[in-house]
């Protein structure tokens, strides 16, 4: 039996006191009326006008009534992602704090989710708004629906209802507030509209002025680009390119021919209008090429497609059907592999070395499955043998002689210690520690405490041993094996090791068992990283992207990540990595 409510009733507003009692009296009374368990979630945008003391005592009140209170105004498109991130119902209302909504219609709402919609939005058809605001919504609505393709009369209308799978997989954020409707139909939702009555304003005045009118149009360029072109930027921007730069090569073609006759061109107000045309041409299209290279390097599943339900058969009929073993599929035989994969990255580097008599690190046998997908930094030292000393990447990083790569690292580490003492761990647990670096940077920072570093790679670790020595411990061990041995610590460190990780979301609720208060967390930028490899000339042939990476996260897209599991204190701006000071979500 659930013990959660069945419908949440999220309100946004900033400056209503006067209208908080008897919204609060008419959604209460809607409510019981509906025979349905509830809650009501107000959401205090930063209001200066007392509206935050109303609310607290209307929460001390009514034990249905949860409140959330923003330091400043930010915008209701941040007060309804907060309330998204924490309603309970099943069935999301929203509605606007000025009576204008009448809460007696909550019940239609909830009726027409109950039979099939995913999402329903509200149409003021009859509307007490002066001119001034109704004939630019007409406009701004008609335009919306003919570029969105969802046919709505009304998207700026707050009252609606959403099921809790359909705000789930909404971002709302700067102005998108106005287009939900559009970013669910997007996602494969099923979206409905409803005529709703609209009461004139009884207390205070509008928020908004002509330029919601003007910002509504460029959000809706925005919204166009990341739901009907998130894939295909190069379509957003090509198209336009390619019509300018047509325009602009016939005008050339046109002067070409005229010059070819002899007549004069250098003067002519057409000859720069063509010469302008192919140029913004360009620009149009390298922009979507870079939007294109961005995509490939930061495109999530989840942006892609959404899943409404999967089926299969019961376990017992899988085990079943597949009790007989599978046979092992080995590697290609040697002769018929490609040289440069009998070779390796570093084959020709491998041959010089042995005609010259040095001996060369030979990898060894897999690591246990499941251990390796844990813990290590760096996928390629994962795999060396335990008693191999070979210099990995990350060691190759932290000492690297580059003043730039220098200055960077010496950032990050600040940065790092920075926020280790802002959380004040008593113990800190290194998880991929590698050959010590950054715990060895925390001592030097006079950071106190009782540190933690495991890994992998017995070398990893013996390198790690003679750069620290006692002052913290060192063992050869994975994560599995310290939740299994019961241990947890303050702060678990994980610093650049997800992006190695071939299924990184089984690692957060390790991490949750792990950490008692905090995690610090960092990924690289992988836009960023892509950007500074290709003018360096590395890793061309891949559009600059490391093979060792496995995962490539933006910094929005990191904090989305792991937002689940942990509630983002601190991320910095640590360029070019994502650093993130987090601490674990109460269980439910």
């Amino acid at each position: 039996m659930s013990h959660q409510p069945y419908i949440s009733i999220l309100i946004p507003l900033y400056d209503e006191l006067r209208s908080i009692p008897e919204m609060h009296s008419q959604v209460t009374d809607a409510c019981v009326r509906l025979g349905r368990s509830y809650e009501i979630l107000w959401i205090d945008d930063g209001s200066r006008d007392g509206s935050a003391h109303a609310l607290d005592d209307l929460a001390a009140r009514d034990p249905r009534t949860r409140v959330v209170h923003f330091r400043r105004n930010f915008g209701k498109s941040s007060a309804l992602a907060a309330g998204f991130e924490r309603v309970r119902g099943q069935i999301v209302v929203t509605m606007d704090a000025d009576l204008q909504d009448d809460p007696a219609m909550i019940d239609d709402f909830v009726k027409r989710i109950e039979a099939g919609a995913d999402l329903v939005s509200g149409w003021k058809k009859r509307r007490h708004d002066p001119l001034d605001k109704t004939l630019p919504s007409r406009l701004f609505n008609a335009v919306v629906s003919r570029l969105s393709g969802v046919r709505l009369h009304d998207f700026n209308c707050g009252f609606k209802a959403y099921r809790a799978d359909c705000v789930r997989e909404l971002a709302v954020y700067g102005g998108f507030h106005r287009f939900l409707p559009v970013l669910a139909h997007h996602k494969g939702f099923r979206v409905e509209e409803l005529i709703v009555k609209h009461r004139a304003r009884k207390h205070g005045k509008s928020k908004y002025g002509v330029k919601r009118m003007f910002d509504g149009f460029m959000d809706l360029l925005t919204v166009l680009l990341v739901t009907r072109y998130r894939t295909r930027p190069l379509h957003f921007f090509g198209i336009p390119g390619m019509v300018l730069g047509g325009l602009g090569v016939l005008i050339l073609i046109y002067l070409s021919f005229l010059w070819l006759f002899g007549y004069a061109i250098g003067e002519r107000p057409l000859l720069t209008l063509g010469v302008l045309l192919t140029i913004v041409a360009m620009q149009f299209i390298g922009v979507g090429l870079l939007g294109e290279l961005l995509v490939r390097t930061t495109i999530r599943s989840q942006e892609v497609f959404s899943i409404r339900d999967e089926r299969e058969a019961p376990a017992a009929t899988r085990a079943a059907i597949y009790a007989q073993p599978s046979p092992q599929l080995g590697p290609r035989p040697a002769h018929e592999r490609p040289r440069a994969a009998r070779l390796g990255r570093r084959g020709d580097q491998r041959g010089r070395a042995h005609r010259h008599g040095r001996r060369q690190a030979e990898p060894a046998e897999p690591a246990e499955p499941g251990r390796a997908a844990l813990t290590g930094r760096g996928s390629a030292r994962r795999f060396i043998d335990p008693g191999t000393r070979m210099t990995s990447g990350n060691k190759q990083k932290h000492e690297s002689k580059n003043p730039i790569q220098r200055a960077l690292i010496a950032r990050f580490k600040r940065e790092a210690a920075a926020l280790v003492r802002q959380a004040a761990p008593r113990t800190i647990l290194d998880l991929g520690c590698g050959e010590g670096y950054m715990i060895e940077a925390l001592l030097q920072a006079g950071i106190d405490a009782e540190f933690t570093g495991v890994d992998l790679s017995h070398g990893a670790i013996a390198d790690a041993r003679a750069r620290i020595g006692e002052r913290a411990r060192l063992d050869v061990m994975d994560a599995r094996q310290l939740v299994d041995d019961g241990r947890s610590f303050d702060m678990v460190m994980m610093l650049e090791v997800l992006e190695h990780i071939p299924a990184p979301a089984q690692m957060l609720p390790i991490l949750r068992r792990l950490a008692r208060r905090h995690v610090l967390l960092s990924v690289p930028r992988e836009p960023f990283f892509c950007a500074l490899n290709l003018l360096r000339g590395k890793n061309l042939t891949r559009l600059g992207n490391d093979p060792e990476h496995v995962n490539h996260w933006g910094r929005a897209g990191f904090q989305r990540f792991i937002a689940r599991d942990f509630e983002v204190l601190a991320a910095p701006g640590v360029f070019p990595w994502t650093m993130v000071l987090a601490r674990p979500r109460p269980r439910d």
